[in-house]
C-alpha cells in the first residue's frame, strides 16, 4: 500500500482510492427464548399463560449494498486548468459534482441500508454509527475526520433529506411493529494520512489501486423503552 503527496498544476492522473465499508449489527433487544411447543420461557421475569399460546418472536430483517466505494483525484486539465474526474466515473455523493474530483459509487444500492420490522409489538430503536479506522491491521487509518458520513431519507441526495446535517456520521430513528425504512448514505471529505517528522506534518493523498477498509458503520437494535429509561 503506497501513498503519494499530491503534485499540483501537473497533468499527472491519481489513482482513485477503493473503499469498503464494514455493517456490524449489534442486537441489544432484551429478548428471551420460548420453546414454540411448550411456551416455556427462560425469563423469570414474564408470566406466561400458556393457554394464550403466546410467542416471544423478534423478527426484524437487514439489508444492506455493497459499501463499496472510491476517490477519484481526477487528472489536471490543460485546457480548462483544474483537475477533472474520469469520464467512467459515476453516481457523486452529495458533495461531488460530477466530473469534478470526489466521491463516485453511490448509485442506491451500494450505499443503501433498509430495515424491516416484521413481528415486534414494541417500538425499537435503530442507531447508525460510523468510524474511520482503527478496526484492524488491515484497516487503512486515515486522517481523523477527513471522511465523514452523512445519511439520507432519498439517494438524490437533496439538502432537504438530509438526515443528520448538524450530525455527521450518527443517526437515530425509532420503528414500530410492520414499519420499513430505507436509509441511503453518503461520504464527504478527501481521504488523506498526515507523516509527521522531525520537521514538518506532510498531508498527503491516500492512493490505492486495491480495496482498502476505511472505517465501519454500526448497526445497533434496542428497544426504544430502554433508551428512554437511560439503557442501552
Amino acid at each position: 500500500m503506497k501513498s503519494f503527496e499530491k503534485l499540483n498544476n501537473t497533468a499527472k492522473s491519481l489513482c482513485a482510492v477503493l473503499t469498503a465499508l464494514i455493517l456490524i449489527l449489534t442486537c441489544t433487544l432484551n429478548t428471551f427464548a420460548v420453546d414454540e411447543t411448550t411456551e416455556d420461557t427462560t425469563s423469570p421475569s414474564v408470566d406466561i399463560d400458556p393457554g394464550n399460546n403466546e410467542r416471544y418472536i423478534y423478527a426484524i430483517e437487514i439489508e444492506f449494498g455493497s459499501f463499496g466505494f472510491y476517490y477519484d483525484y481526477g487528472t489536471w486539465d490543460v485546457n480548462d486548468l483544474c483537475y477533472k474526474s474520469n469520464q467512467s466515473s459515476a453516481d457523486p455523493s452529495a458533495d461531488t459534482k460530477q466530473g469534478s474530483p470526489g466521491w463516485y459509487g453511490f448509485d442506491g444500492n451500494a450505499n443503501k441500508i433498509s430495515v424491516n420490522i416484521m413481528s415486534i409489538e414494541d417500538p425499537v430503536r435503530i442507531n447508525l454509527n460510523f468510524e474511520l479506522g482503527n478496526l484492524d491491521a488491515n484497516c487503512v487509518n486515515l486522517d481523523a475526520d477527513c471522511v465523514k458520513m452523512f445519511f439520507y431519507s432519498s439517494n438524490d441526495f437533496l439538502s432537504v433529506n438530509c438526515l443528520n446535517e448538524n450530525n455527521p456520521n450518527s443517526y437515530s430513528f425509532d420503528m414500530t411493529e410492520n414499519g420499513n425504512e430505507e436509509i441511503y448514505f453518503s461520504l464527504s471529505g478527501k481521504p488523506t494520512i498526515t507523516t509527521i517528522t522531525s520537521d514538518n506534518e506532510i498531508v498527503q493523498d491516500f492512493v490505492s489501486s486495491n480495496l482498502a477498509v476505511i472505517g465501519q458503520l454500526t448497526l445497533e437494535i434496542s428497544l426504544s423503552s430502554d433508551n428512554e429509561s437511560g439503557q442501552n
